[in-house]
């Protein structure tokens, strides 16, 4: 648990400063390009690895990571080099094969994946050929983050992450500045994961040095032998995946690049919670594989106890005051185009306090073969559910049916995955259930204090919201220190603070 917090720090810290400039970046180019510009930038990343693309790697990245954990655990770090770079080959041809089209064919691309006209597929054509020139490096890359996660060296992930994300933004607000052409914005969001993808692929070889050059060959039978994994990843894949990143595309074939935008920038700070959480999680699984390896089930078992407790508290502690502030946050953020959309954004901002115990236990899931094919069914019945509730609706409601998909399929399938985990435990949902109920009722004095300040106060300006934001936030982590986290707990914290 003591690693899981101290990692976890790290992460917030860093991935937080890097998503929250990505954040101030989508409002200064909404208002200085319009949503729709937004929209067709949006769709452009849609061919990035780390979006529908993602489908294509097949959970590569997620087999080296166990992999990588487990041979560095019984000391056979040659086995977790040759397996690392048997996926980094196969992932770059993969992503060979799909740059073909995006570098011959880049109008087709734009006109029918896209749903761009001819005068938008014009402007972005030579940046969709950009993208299919750098995917076998980024897919490569991915291979990397895997490994990097394996050998636990989360500093040097929040480094790259951290590096590339200032260089993304110093360049785009010089570009914003100076009104230069949006095109140049996607050139600079691309420049910056190709950078990322560098530091992660030296950071990567570095971390399982010393090696022999004899011993930097690939080694396909040994990651091929993790093949009952990697159909279990795929699925699981898949469904998260087309849940999280088709709706897009239907909303510009249906809708259109404005509704793309306007979609995305609701979207970003919701994203942004989600992949915070995430963020928590991704340092859970090599835990996991390492306590499996040494038969350390006492403390597996107070994990799976202690962590989503703790988890869902420090998630609470971001959310809140974002669901309280929704209003004025959108129209100091976004601008009054966007504020009448507030109800929806503040559920949206919800969803992760609801599926943060769920995501917990479905990362130190990952590391057992059985969980993971359960859990990729409730993954894609997650899509199809967002898919059937959204696509009769989308002509009636615009983008509000996806968002409500996308409630509806997160209603499904916390609930799934509560019972999946309290079979898997022996534990009972009620056990599961209890830490939501702890925190929601510690966070009613906050929630009140929240309500009372867009009530009162008339918010119209960054230095009142955040001044909101701060007595939210404050209030939140005083009954939280109180009711929520124990007292070994915030002492182990503090000494992790000084650390």
């Amino acid at each position: 648990m003591h690693a899981i917090a101290r990692h976890s720090i790290v992460n917030l810290i860093t991935f937080g400063l890097s998503r929250v400039i990505g954040l101030v970046l989508v409002g200064l180019i909404v208002a200085e390009y319009g949503l729709a510009v937004f929209g067709l930038l949006m769709l452009v990343r849609t061919l990035m690895p780390g979006t529908l693309f993602a489908i294509f790697d097949f959970g590569l990245p997620d087999i080296v990571a166990r992999a990588t954990a487990r041979d560095l655990a019984s000391g056979k770090r040659q086995e977790a080099l040759r397996t690392a770079l048997a996926a980094m080959l196969l992932q770059a041809g993969i992503g060979f094969l799909l740059a073909v089209p995006l570098v011959v064919a880049p109008t087709f691309v734009a006109q029918v994946l896209l749903a761009m006209d001819a005068q938008q597929s014009a402007m972005l054509a030579a940046a969709i050929v950009a993208h299919g020139i750098a995917l076998p490096l980024l897919f490569a890359a991915g291979v990397a983050y895997g490994s990097l996660r394996g050998q636990e060296r989360f500093k040097n992930l929040s480094i790259t992450d951290v590096g590339s994300t200032l260089a993304y933004g110093l360049v785009s607000l010089v570009l914003i500045h100076y009104h230069a052409s949006a095109l140049y914005i996607a050139y600079a969001f691309l420049g910056s994961h190709v950078l990322r993808s560098l530091q992660m692929l030296w950071a990567a070889s570095r971390g399982l040095r010393p090696f022999s050059w004899r011993d930097v060959r690939p080694d396909f039978p040994l990651l091929f032998a993790e093949r009952a994994y990697l159909r279990a990843v795929v699925g699981r894949r898949v469904g998260g995946r087309l849940a999280g990143q088709l709706p897009r595309l239907v909303i510009a074939h249906i809708l259109g690049a404005a509704a793309v935008g306007l979609f995305e920038a609701i979207q970003r700070l919701p994203l942004f919670l989600r992949s915070m959480i995430s963020m928590i999680n991704s340092v859970v699984m090599p835990v996991v594989v390492r306590m499996s390896a040494k038969g350390d089930k006492d403390q597996l078992a107070q994990l799976a106890i202690d962590g989503p407790r703790l988890l869902l508290a420090l998630a609470s502690l971001i959310s809140l005051p974002v669901i309280c502030l929704a209003k004025p946050l959108l129209h100091v953020w976004l601008g009054a185009e966007v504020e009448p959309y507030w109800p929806w954004f503040s559920a949206l901002c919800a969803l992760p306090l609801f599926s943060a115990t769920a995501g917990f236990w479905n990362a130190m899931g990952r590391a057992e073969l059985a969980f993971l094919r359960k859990s990729s069914v409730i993954s894609i019945w997650r899509a199809a559910i967002t898919i059937v509730v959204a696509l009769p609706l989308l002509t009636v409601m615009g983008v509000e049916a996806v968002w409500l998909g996308l409630l509806c399929s997160m209603l499904y399938a916390t609930p799934a995955v509560l019972r999946l985990n309290a079979r898997r435990y022996g534990i009972p949902v009620m056990r599961l259930v209890e830490p939501v109920f702890t925190v929601f009722g510690a966070s009613l004095p906050a929630a009140a204090v929240g309500t009372a300040i867009v009530t009162l106060v008339d918010i119209d300006d960054w230095p009142r919201l955040l001044a909101g934001f701060a007595a939210v936030s404050a209030v939140q982590a005083l009954m939280l220190t109180l009711f929520i986290v124990r007292p070994a707990e915030r002492r182990s914290l503090l000494r992790l603070g000084r650390g």
